[in-house]
């Protein structure tokens, strides 16, 4: 069994862990190039809220080259693994999502509402969550980082393509068609939307957008052998 995933994997990944011991093999690429930004983090916000790892590596590695110190705010974080990276520089989050947008501006309304909200994140994204606390908090989006679709993105022969974020599976369609035998996963209904605008319409959505979720998914579609 093949499968695709547009990100890369740590050693330590779940998906490598649940699947690799049973010889699936997994072409764990991405297919964004990523360049840090120049930014200046306004000082009289309430909270700075991250949508993604790399919004979190990006942010601090700024920081950390131009020497500037933590901002003193609230921190929020859109799912586990964004509150992971960011426990990795050592700043407990003050909020933690459940990986969809809707959900998790659901949960921070109570804590955040009517407050100043900085979202720090990439440069080119939808911005589902933005708009959805838009409604009850004063927001203002910050690009700390580039993204942009590689030129010529190698085809998979997979038989599960996994998508991670609607630029990934843009970048993806944008050059390669998708082959008879091959059955799309998308992470977040965001991703799911950018998928059904190529026309596709079998599409699995794992129950959350955790790399234990995805495991659950796949094997049970597919079995444990």
């Amino acid at each position: 069994m093949k499968i695709f995933i547009s990100r890369e994997l740590q050693p330590d990944s779940t998906l490598l862990q649940r699947l690799g011991p049973r010889n699936w093999h997994i072409d764990a690429r991405t297919l964004l190039q990523l360049a840090g930004m120049p930014f200046l983090v306004p000082t009289d916000q309430d909270w700075i809220f991250f949508s993604s790892k790399n919004g979190v590596a990006f942010f601090f590695q700024a920081l950390r080259t131009q020497q500037w110190p933590v901002p003193t705010v609230r921190w929020a974080c859109i799912g586990s693994a964004t509150a992971e990276a960011l426990k990795r520089e050592a700043i407990t989050p003050d909020f933690v999502g459940t990986g969809d947008p809707d959900t998790t501006a659901v949960l921070f309304k109570p804590m955040a509402q009517g407050q100043k909200i900085l979202f720090a994140g990439a440069s080119h994204a939808r911005a589902t969550l933005h708009l959805a606390v838009q409604q009850f908090a004063q927001t203002t989006l910050l690009p700390v980082y580039d993204n942009q679709p590689i030129p010529e993105p190698a085809a998979s022969d997979a038989e599960v393509l996994i998508f991670t974020s609607p630029m990934n599976a843009s970048s993806y369609f944008g050059k390669n068609p998708l082959q008879a035998h091959q059955q799309l996963i998308a992470i977040g209904q965001s991703t799911a939307q950018c998928l059904q605008e190529f026309g596709f319409t079998q599409i699995w959505i794992p129950e959350n957008p955790s790399e234990t979720a995805l495991a659950q998914l796949l094997l049970q579609k597919y079995g444990p052998a």
